[in-house]
């Protein structure tokens, strides 16, 4: 009768390597896998493969991983099935064969400009100290929070990575994200705390002089959530998501979408049929309607600021307050008891 199966007890930075014998239940067949242990949980592994074994991936494999939209550089393996080994390579190495790997797999897919250079920053800082100081949630979430951080700065910023300024990323994580970005309210609040971990990253490895940007995000990471939970900021096709979220659609079921996208639009023709007399009010919307076009402008120019953003202002007794905190003044200036100075 066989004994009980040894399990090592792994740490972060160990050598690991697949035992004997180990399959790849996808193809079934045998696979000597090793690398660095970067994370270890009560079940399983997570093991970044080193350049050794990223070079022996043959075709079959990279076929299955690239049906799974994944790339195999980091694999979560059972504890069980590892054992311990020894370093193969360095870790500028096992980096230079991740890139080559994604390389590989991405050949003849048409990228948008600033994606390879995100995408190679994103590939190191995942395999960093800063990356797993995060927690488990906002690790799975991290890809998404620094992508759609990326794309937004481009899109509607026009700046590259290696260009990133302090004004356009208060523009895209109040104005751009608040409005695009259709999430619950943890992943806003995970924006701050990730986007921090990651310039500051950036700024240690020298990828990107990132310190105003770790600043920054420090100052408005509780202005990004309070801009995102704010309906008067988001764009039309966040607010039929949210909507569709809080009556309980499944967003996952596109049957579901389309039954909700169906009872809008009969809601909507409902309200088109309605006799002028019986027209809806709508309060807030009556109010705005009875602003003077220099309040309108004035609100306008208000809604870029953010909660710590430092301003000049002036009220009516005559008084100069400078480098007041916007979140300090903002009732005032909305009733009108003092005016924003320019400079």
């Amino acid at each position: 009768m066989l004994g009980k199966q040894s399990i090592h007890e792994f740490k972060r930075g160990d050598f690991a390597k697949l035992k004997e014998g180990v399959k790849f239940p996808p193809l079934n067949r045998n696979i000597n896998w090793e690398g660095r242990v970067m994370l270890v949980t009560e079940d399983g592994i997570k093991l970044a493969l080193d350049s050794i074994t990223l070079r022996a991936l043959d075709n079959d494999i990279i076929h299955y991983y690239q049906e799974q939209d994944e790339y195999p550089r980091i694999v979560y393996l059972p504890k069980k099935d590892l054992e311990p080994s020894t370093a193969r390579d360095s870790f500028e190495e096992m980096l230079a064969a991740h890139y080559e790997l994604v390389e590989r797999m991405d050949e003849g897919k048409e990228k948008e400009p600033y994606e390879e250079v995100v995408d190679k920053w994103f590939w190191h800082f995942e395999l960093s100290d800063h990356y797993f100081d995060l927690s488990i949630e906002h690790q799975n979430n991290a890809i998404f929070l620094v992508d759609t951080f990326a794309r937004y700065m481009y899109n509607y910023e026009g700046e590259l990575p290696k260009k990133w300024t302090v004004a356009a990323a208060e523009e895209t994580c109040l104005t751009w994200m608040p409005r695009k970005v259709s999430a619950e309210k943890a992943t806003f609040e995970a924006y701050g705390v990730v986007l921090h971990s990651f310039f500051k990253f950036l700024d240690e490895e020298k990828y990107l002089k990132a310190k105003a940007l770790q600043q920054l995000m420090l100052d408005i990471k509780d202005d990004i959530v309070i801009a995102s939970q704010d309906s008067s900021n988001w764009g039309m096709a966040k607010s039929f998501a949210m909507g569709a979220v809080e009556s309980g659609v499944d967003m996952s079921n596109q049957g579901a979408l389309d039954d909700y996208l169906k009872l809008q639009q009969m809601r909507a023709l409902s309200q088109l049929s309605q006799p002028a007399s019986q027209e809806p009010s709508y309060p807030k919307l009556d109010a705005k309607r009875g602003l003077s076009a220099e309040e309108k402008k004035k609100r306008k120019k208000l809604k870029r600021l953010w909660g710590n953003q430092k301003i000049n202002v002036r009220y009516l007794d005559g008084r100069v307050l400078n480098n007041v905190k916007y979140k300090e003044v903002k009732e005032d200036l909305l009733r009108g008891e003092c005016e924003l100075l320019e400079g």
